[in-house]
């Protein structure tokens, strides 16, 4: 046990003194947390650039109403108008001037848009999803204001009885007792504890390649077998970049919730959801962890290496790829029963813990096989790195492999 202790000491140490792997802790996260921030924040800003739109009315009723709306309900920062309508006749006098750069773009109100035929809207770009919203929700109030006009009723009235009612959101919990919830929280603290995982898995499980297929080839693991066994190497090195991940992890939680609660959100956390999202963390990084140690023992170059892991990738971006269905269904059986198969389990646990459907027995379960499947692979790698770990020159078959594993 001594021995597992000093290695993992060891490759603990080694890696975290590197500034390479301190400035990528500190500042991924950092960059993340701005990648989703600052661009939500900057979209909110209405700016002080004036949009230029032209308006082709066909019915010649709606455009006076549309005129006023552009012009009087949509301001800039500084208050003044947005937008500043301009009337065509033609939609082709309209095309020359969008092509001009007179206008920014075009609306087309065509004769039967009372009846329910759909507006249409041209562009240089339309890339501006806000100013669309804004154009789309401007139609929409003039054309339903002229049909209310048609129908003889009072604009006040009709306003009155269409007022939007919201819904508000509450979560209850097992003891009975009701929060106020939030539906953006439920999907992005699962998907995020998925996403630090992967992230994980392949910027520590590389350095374990890395690190097992250096010592193997320049011939230092000679000297390291003089005083450990090949199964403790291998379980101390898997334990020391554990350590490692643990760090991250810890740094990353910290900016994490520090980021949630700045925003309002910290009240979502629950404290028995991080315990079993850390647990399906660390268990779900042994599993691939011992992988990524084994895949280092059976090749020779590293470009080898990097093809054969590229099914572990695929494996793990399954669940990444699904987690709308999952989240979305977190009590359908496909969800269930991918929950308890090992290389999935700790993507798909900590997901339905978000979503609050998963019941207290699956989790215990499903650690359970998670745990065995872990120590089960440890001792996979330790079998497959005692034989391997002095052969050179000799590609590795998957027959062989089989014949190690039984022995």
């Amino acid at each position: 046990m001594s021995q597992i202790l000093s290695i993992m000491k060891w490759e603990f140490l080694n890696r975290m003194k590197s500034k390479v792997f301190i400035i990528t802790m500190i500042l991924f996260p950092i960059l993340i947390i701005a990648m989703s921030i600052i661009p939500s924040l900057l979209i909110m800003q209405d700016g002080m650039e004036v949009y230029r739109v032209g308006i082709v009315d066909e019915t010649k009723s709606i455009n006076d109403i549309l005129m006023q709306k552009l012009s009087t309900e949509y301001n800039l920062e500084n208050g003044e108008s947005k937008f500043i309508p301009f009337v065509f006749d033609f939609v082709k006098d309209a095309k020359i001037s969008t092509a001009k750069n007179e206008i920014d773009g075009f609306i087309v109100l065509p004769d039967s848009i009372i009846l329910g035929k759909d507006a249409e809207y041209y562009a240089t770009s339309l890339s501006n999803f806000k100013i669309l919203d804004e154009l789309r929700r401007a139609v929409n109030h003039s054309v339903i204001e002229v049909r209310v006009q048609q129908e003889n009723l009072e604009i006040e009235v009709v306003n009155k009885l269409t007022k939007w009612v919201g819904l508000n959101t509450f979560e209850i919990s097992e003891s009975g007792e009701a929060s106020e919830g939030d539906e953006l929280v439920s999907f992005f603290i699962p998907f995020a504890t998925m996403f630090l995982l992967f992230m994980s898995i392949f910027v520590n499980g590389q350095l374990l390649l890395r690190s097992v297929m250096e010592e193997r080839t320049s011939r230092v693991i000679e000297v390291i077998l003089s005083s450990v066994t090949p199964r403790q190497l291998m379980i101390g090195k898997i334990l020391g970049l554990g350590a490692l991940g643990l760090v991250q992890l810890l740094v990353y939680l910290a900016i994490g919730f520090g980021a949630l609660y700045f925003r309002g959100m910290g009240q979502a956390i629950e404290i028995e959801h991080a315990f079993w999202m850390i647990l399906f963390f660390f268990l779900g990084y042994f599993f691939y962890a011992a992988i990524f140690g084994t895949m280092g023992t059976l090749f020779d170059s590293e470009q080898e290496a990097q093809q054969s892991t590229s099914i572990i990738t695929i494996i793990v971006v399954i669940p990444m790829m699904m987690s709308s269905y999952f989240i979305t269904n977190p009590g359908s059986m496909v969800t269930k029963v991918m929950s308890f198969f090992p290389p999935f389990t700790p993507f798909m646990i900590p997901l339905r813990f978000g979503t609050g459907i998963i019941e207290l027995w699956e989790a215990v379960l499903a650690a359970v096989l998670l745990g065995l499947s872990v120590w089960g692979m440890m001792i996979l790698a330790g079998k497959i790195f005692r034989v391997t770990l002095l052969m050179y020159g000799k590609r590795i078959t998957l027959p062989e492999i089989i014949r190690w594993i039984k022995t």
